[in-house]
């Protein structure tokens, strides 16, 4: 997924738009909405503010695998997009399908 995509679909899982989201990182609305169409990519300083505000890892707004596709990165993504009281919910769903799936009561 390109940094645009990724970038849009962040900003729709926390339901935010580019205008908020230039206000917070203060810098102007068109520089964000250059991001999400994909005619410009931001400078480094500027991609791990966005990672910062969106809680994720730089190399998931760059969907860098290091040469292999994994789920982790999907579900830390996800996991961090969540409010605190969805995570602690979504921690209780995977332990308690951990349990089932190694038998344990």
């Amino acid at each position: 997924m390109r940094f645009s995509e990724t970038l849009q679909q962040l900003m729709a899982e926390n339901n935010i738009t580019a205008r908020q989201l230039a206000k917070e990182l203060r810098i102007p609305s068109y520089i964000v909405d250059h991001f999400t169409r994909g005619t410009k990519e931001p400078a480094f300083d500027t991609l791990r503010r966005i990672a910062a505000y969106f809680n994720v890892d730089i190399n998931c707004l760059l969907d860098y695998q290091g040469g292999t596709a994994s789920i982790d990165d999907d579900l830390l993504r996800i996991f961090h997009s969540l409010p605190s009281e969805q995570q602690l919910i979504f921690l209780a769903q995977g332990k308690a399908a951990a349990r089932i799936t190694n038998g344990i009561p």
